[in-house]
């Protein structure tokens, strides 16, 4: 009998991201009918009253706090964290047959600790190929990265109700952006539908008011269980450089990437180079608002960013990770 942990990590600073992540997985393999699944969730207080209910049994616990108390030990760990350790690694092999942990960003430069039958995925950088010595399998490549459906979407044409779609990301910090854009796309507002932005699960009513006020076209959210709903109704997007650009991407939404954190620069450029959207600079006002009114108006540059876009990120990536898991 196989039991396998999740342990994840989330908090107001760094989003849900890997939260959400975990909690896909956990759901991908109870429907495969393993039943001996069971999420951690390290997190900060408010933060697991975010997100719906849990599909697994579900542990939560503090932000640093000691993991022995909770992992059991087992058949594999599925670890998602923003940062890891010798020490974390070292302690998850001793309790662990197997580690499936992701390393997006490619921080463990120790890869040699690995064991032949644990997993690494790094799926953001499609290009950088370090050469570390290792007897692990690393998953490599945008075909990896999980991305949050919830359901098999019409992949017939959908009636662009939404002009323009903003998802930056809802960690601490964010909102100067939020308002930044807000700013420059009050001015094409007259001449402009509906431009939604969702704001993420950091923020609170005083800033959404803030956003909402400044034009009658602009309608503002929080957290969103379902955003791919939502990009399929779009014409176009404004993503920020972390996970919504690949979500706008399976949802062959034609997006201005705008990274907003200093890892997310290099990930974003990358992205772009191989046709996931068009970058621009969160410091460069007038050139955001050329591009953005640029896509808005040039049907065949959406066409091509479409199309671009989607044959990097498929919506498989759960599959052809859960065969490395189990």
């Amino acid at each position: 009998m196989t039991y396998i942990d999740i342990w994840s990590r989330g908090s107001n600073a760094e989003g849900l991201g890997h939260i959400i992540r975990s909690s896909i997985i956990a759901k991908f393999l109870i429907k495969k009918g393993h039943k001996n699944v069971h999420q951690f969730i390290e997190c900060d207080e408010d933060v697991k009253f975010k997100l719906k209910k849990y599909v697994s049994k579900t542990t939560f616990f503090s932000i640093n706090e000691n993991p022995n108390k909770f992992l059991k030990g087992g058949s594999v760990c599925v670890v998602d964290r923003f940062v890891y350790t010798r020490s974390v690694i070292k302690y998850l092999k001793k309790k662990y047959k197997k580690i499936v942990i992701f390393d997006e960003l490619q921080k463990i430069n120790y890869l040699e600790v690995f064991r032949k039958n644990d997993i690494v995925v790094r799926a953001q950088l499609i290009s950088k190929n370090k050469k570390i010595k290792s007897d692990c399998k690393v998953l490599k490549g945008l075909s990896f990265f999980i991305i949050n459906k919830k359901r098999k979407y019409s992949k017939k044409a959908t009636k662009k109700k939404i002009d323009i779609i903003i998802m930056l990301g809802g960690g601490v910090g964010y909102f100067k952006y939020y308002n930044k854009i807000a700013h420059n796309i009050k001015s094409l507002s007259n001449k402009l539908g509906t431009v939604m932005f969702i704001m993420g699960h950091q923020s609170n009513i005083r800033q959404i008011n803030k956003i909402s006020s400044l034009s009658s076209n602009f309608k503002v959210v929080g957290f969103v269980e379902d955003p791919i709903k939502l990009m399929l109704k779009s014409k176009i997007g404004i993503m920020s450089g972390g996970y919504s650009k690949y979500e706008a991407a399976y949802a062959k939404l034609p997006s201005l990437i705008m990274p907003v954190k200093k890892h997310q620069v290099d990930i974003s450029k990358e992205f772009c180079k191989f046709g996931g959207g068009l970058l621009v600079s969160s410091n460069k006002d007038l050139l955001f608002k050329s591009k953005c009114v640029e896509l808005l108006n040039n049907s065949t540059l959406r066409k091509k960013l479409s199309k671009s876009s989607h044959k990097l990120i498929d919506g498989m990536a759960m599959e052809r990770i859960y065969r490395y898991i189990t």
